[in-house]
Parts: C-alpha cells; sequence; structure tokens
C-alpha cells in the first residue's frame, strides 16, 4: 500500500497515525497527475475526497488509469457541484461558520458525476456505479447534534466528523462515491 500526498505534513501525520512502513505501508510525496510510478503498478487506486482539491482532474484520472494494471479498481468519492453543495458546504459551512477551514473547497472545482463519468472512460477506465452519499434520516439528530458541538467548540473536527455516520443511497445531491475497472 501506498500513501501519496503532496504534503510532507500530511505524509508525517499518517505515519505518525499508525502508518509505517513496517506495516507496509510507504509513504511517497508527489502530485497525482505526476505519480512517481511505473505503468500498470497498482491493483487499486483510491481518490476519496481527493480530486476537488487537484488543478486537473483529469490528468490524475488519467495517471491514475496509467499506473493501474488492467482490471485494475479505480475507487472515487467526492462533493457534488451542486447549487446545494455551494450553499451548504462552500458558504455556510465553510465562509460563515468556519466548520470547514476556509479555502478547503472552491465550488467550480467541485465534480459532478457525469464529468467524472467522462474522465474515467477518456482515460481507459470503464466507469461502474455510482452512489449517492449523504446523511440518512434517523441519522440526522445525532449529525446535527456533532455540528453544534462542533460550532460551539465542544467537539474537535475530528471527534465531531466520527459523529456523523454517512449512508449511500441518498442522492448524489451532496456526495458520491463509485468506482471504475480499467479495461
Amino acid at each position: 500500500m501506498v500513501a501519496l500526498d503532496p504534503s510532507l505534513a500530511s505524509l508525517e501525520a499518517g505515519k505518525a497515525h499508525g502508518g509505517s512502513s513496517g506495516r507496509g505501508i510507504s509513504f511517497v510525496g508527489g502530485v497525482g497527475e505526476r505519480l512517481p510510478f511505473a505503468d500498470g503498478s497498482f491493483d487499486a487506486v483510491v481518490c476519496m475526497e481527493v480530486l476537488e482539491h487537484v488543478g486537473d482532474p483529469a490528468a490524475v484520472v488519467a495517471e491514475a488509469a496509467r499506473v493501474l494494471r488492467p482490471g485494475g479498481m479505480f475507487i472515487f468519492s467526492g462533493p457534488n457541484r451542486t447549487v446545494v453543495n455551494r450553499v451548504g458546504l462552500v458558504f455556510v459551512a465553510q465562509d460563515i461558520l468556519g466548520v470547514v477551514p476556509r479555502g478547503t473547497h472552491r465550488w467550480k472545482r467541485l465534480i459532478r458525476p457525469d464529468e467524472m463519468d467522462r474522465y474515467m472512460r477518456a482515460s481507459g477506465i470503464e466507469p461502474g456505479q455510482i452512489f449517492g452519499v449523504g446523511i440518512g434520516w434517523r441519522d440526522l439528530p445525532p449529525a446535527a447534534l456533532a455540528i453544534v458541538g462542533l460550532l460551539i467548540r465542544r467537539l474537535s473536527y475530528p471527534e465531531a466528523a466520527r459523529r456523523i455516520h454517512l449512508a449511500t443511497g441518498t442522492g448524489t445531491s451532496v456526495a458520491y462515491q463509485g468506482f471504475g475497472r480499467r479495461r
């Protein structure tokens, strides 16, 4: 397993939180647009909540396809570029409340599922299923309490995140995850 990040501080944090080369995890500095690995090196590439933070997501998907073995899996997730996220994620959570650090998300960089489909097909990845990800009705009260705890500074961001349970099948207007297979 390889963890890749352009931030050396993030790589060090990963090592400090239980990751180590002795446990089969290598930590490598680099960017998704130019992966420092040979063609066909991996059985899977996982980009969870990553692609909306890079300058050229199509290039990252193309690089993922390049380093995947034929039949390898590309797994991804991210927030959808919808009005819901422009208001809820960017304007309210980030810009007004500061629940998400300012500048973390730019609405125009959020990726719609149809764009992910195009990026994969153009790179030789056959798209699989895409699932909506969100908060189910019965998990809404504990999620609301976690957000309030975060806002009044009684919960840390990681503790609040642990109390918010996401579920698939809730629609793609907030977030989605999916996969594709390298041809």
